[in-house]
């Protein structure tokens, strides 16, 4: 299991762990986004799990970089920052308010 996998399981003691064996805290997804990405929502229709918060500093932590740069071009800030625009633009209340509370 890579760091990425781990993120997704939304268990910080499983990141935790993953990363004391050693996984590359630089690794990333098909589209270039780091664990970091994953552990925030995104414009694409994730939910915000409860554990972002917690995951989001454990990786931050763990020396994930903050700054990181996806292919195409978003950073970790913009990618939030677009799942809270598509919550406005749907008029997901719910959804919105999850967010901001995880940010």
């Amino acid at each position: 299991m890579d760091l990425i996998e781990a993120t997704k399981t939304g268990d910080v003691s499983v990141v935790r762990r993953v990363a004391a064996r050693g996984a590359d805290l630089d690794a990333r997804d098909a589209e270039g986004r780091t664990a970091l990405f994953h552990a925030l929502p995104s414009c694409i229709g994730f939910n915000l799990p409860r554990e972002s918060e917690e995951l989001v500093r454990a990786l931050l932590e763990l020396g994930v970089d903050p700054d990181a740069v996806d292919d195409h071009g978003d950073t970790v800030e913009r990618w939030a920052a677009r799942g809270v625009t598509a919550a406005i633009e749907a008029s997901d209340l719910r959804r919105l308010q999850a967010l901001l509370r995880g940010g």
